[in-house]
C-alpha cells in the first residue's frame, strides 16, 4: 500500500503545472513549426544549405510538438490523480463498503415510509 506523503501530495498538486507547462512547449514547437515549414517552402527553389536548416527544423520542432502534445494528453490533472489514487482505496475498503450497504438499507426503508399509500378515496 502506497503511503501519503508531503512529496506525494506535492506532486499531485503540481500536475496541473506540469500539463500547463507542457502545454505552452507544444504551442511555441507548434509555432515554430509552422514558421519552419513556411520558410521551407520558400526556400525550396534553392537546395542550399538553408532549405537542409529548415528541414532539420521541421523535423526538431514536429518531435517537440508530437512529444509535448502526447505529455499534455496522458498527464492526469490533479483532481483526475486524486481520483485515480483515492477512489480504488474506497472501492476495495470492505468497512466501506458495509457502510455503504447501510445507508442504501436505510434510503430504501425511507423512500418506502415517505411512498403514498393508495386509499379507496384516491382509486374511485
Amino acid at each position: 500500500m502506497t503511503e501519503i506523503t508531503p512529496s506525494f501530495i506535492y506532486w499531485i498538486t503540481r500536475l496541473d503545472g506540469i500539463k500547463s507547462f507542457f502545454g505552452v512547449i507544444c504551442l511555441f514547437s507548434a509555432i515554430a513549426l509552422i514558421i519552419f515549414i513556411i520558410t521551407s517552402v520558400v526556400t525550396a527553389a534553392d537546395k542550399d544549405d538553408e532549405y537542409h536548416r529548415q528541414i532539420k527544423g521541421c523535423k526538431i520542432s514536429l518531435f517537440i510538438f508530437l512529444s509535448t502534445a502526447l505529455s499534455v494528453i496522458f498527464t492526469p490533472n490533479t483532481k483526475q490523480a486524486c481520483a485515480m489514487y483515492v477512489i480504488p482505496k474506497i472501492i476495495n475498503n470492505e468497512k466501506i463498503q458495509e457502510v455503504g450497504k447501510e445507508f442504501y438499507d436505510l434510503a430504501l426503508d425511507w423512500m418506502k415510509e415517505m411512498h403514498p399509500k393508495k386509499s379507496k378515496e384516491n382509486s374511485k
